[in-house]
């Protein structure tokens, strides 16, 4: 099973051309994670091959989850836990796909069924699609553009694609002068936009004020929380997992794929675990590397009010048997950030003893 999924894997990419390129598996990530290790720690190859094979025919799909949960170690000997980390590949299959997708993949779709319901959501100024702005169902010209993008107080001004995911299709332009700038100097306004994001679908979005309590472990990125709610035949919608992602210093990205640091959360308290984590690394984050600010113990401020409003949408929205919701926490109240149908589920799964596997049966 394991060679079939990795022969697969190869054909699917030189043939059909998926993705970036083998470099940008989890296999490759994997097998590179392996032999970084040091080998006084990590089991030998065959020893690994071995334990490969059986979760992969387990799983049914190459288990991404050995080496980002650290099963190559010589440490980690008990299979029975090695089951309890689910793969991405796995949860995107349970998951599923519906009709329905579009609703929450379509992030400027998104937007109008989440203010339709009164779901709190970023304030959007205005979105560009077929090389045409709206605010609303209104069509504005260059000029209301202009001055509206003048009248805009914030530091910082988001825009987005309105599909995309792990942080990829995100812009931010700084307040300098009298204008949003990048760090190309290159000024946003109308004229701007029609030439730098012909035939694109954007939205342009206020910039997030975070709660000081999360703020103050990296002030640069917005500290959202991940929160995963599945359904399956004997429960309603049911919360499962969540993890706070910190950004780091200078970035305003805080995914863990984008070099983010992922510490669990638990469901009843809202309390944060004793440590975090990042993707295919060893190093065990008890405080923030940059603040220095441990995480043990800190509470996430409104988790009660979190949860409340995550039950609302799928009540409002009740189509998925999984989704992730991307919170952050403001001062005036939680408000979602995005919701995902494929989201990934390794951040979810950081710093945590076991996995979430038991969840899915």
């Amino acid at each position: 099973m394991l060679f079939y999924l990795i022969i697969r894997t190869v054909i699917s990419i030189v043939l059909l051309r998926r993705g970036r390129g083998f470099r940008n598996t989890h296999i490759y990530k994997g097998f590179k994670f392996y032999f970084s290790t040091p080998s006084a720690k990590r089991k030998n190859i065959f020893k690994v091959f071995y334990e490969l094979e059986k979760l992969s025919s387990y799983w049914k799909t190459f288990p991404s989850s050995y080496f980002m949960f650290h099963m190559h170690l010589k440490s980690f000997t008990d299979y029975s836990k090695m089951k309890t980390f689910i793969p991405q590949e796995f949860y995107s299959r349970y998951v599923g796909g519906t009709e329905y997708d579009i609703l929450i993949n379509d992030k400027i779709l998104f937007h109008d069924i989440m203010n339709f319901h009164d779901i709190p959501i970023p304030k959007r100024y205005f979105f560009f699609r077929n090389n045409v702005f709206y605010q609303g169902f209104k069509v504005l010209t260059n000029i209301e553009v202009n001055k509206i993008l003048s009248d805009i107080n914030d530091e910082k001004l988001f825009v987005k694609k309105h599909r995309g995911g792990k942080g990829k299709g995100v812009f931010v332009y700084k307040r300098r002068k009298k204008g949003f700038y990048n760090d190309q100097d290159d000024r946003l306004c109308a004229e701007y936009i029609l030439k730098k994001y012909s035939s694109q679908t954007i939205f342009f979005e206020q910039e997030i004020i975070q709660d000081p309590v999360l703020e103050k472990f990296n002030p640069d990125s917005v500290n959202t929380i991940r929160i995963q709610m599945i359904k399956n035949k004997k429960e309603k919608d049911k919360i499962i997992a969540a993890a706070v992602r910190f950004g780091r210093i200078g970035s305003h990205l805080d995914n863990a794929s984008q070099g983010g640091i992922a510490v669990s959360v638990d469901l009843d308290s809202g309390r944060l675990g004793g440590y975090g984590a990042r993707l295919y690394e060893l190093e065990k984050y008890h405080k923030h590397p940059d603040s220095n600010i441990p995480f043990e113990g800190v509470i996430v401020p409104q988790w009660n009010k979190i949860k409340a409003i995550i039950f609302k949408t799928t009540e409002r929205i009740p189509y998925y048997k999984g989704i992730a919701f991307d919170i952050a926490v403001t001062e005036d109240g939680p408000i979602i950030i995005e919701i995902n149908t494929g989201a990934g589920v390794n951040a979810l799964q950081l710093g945590k003893i076991k996995g979430i596997a038991s969840a899915f049966k």
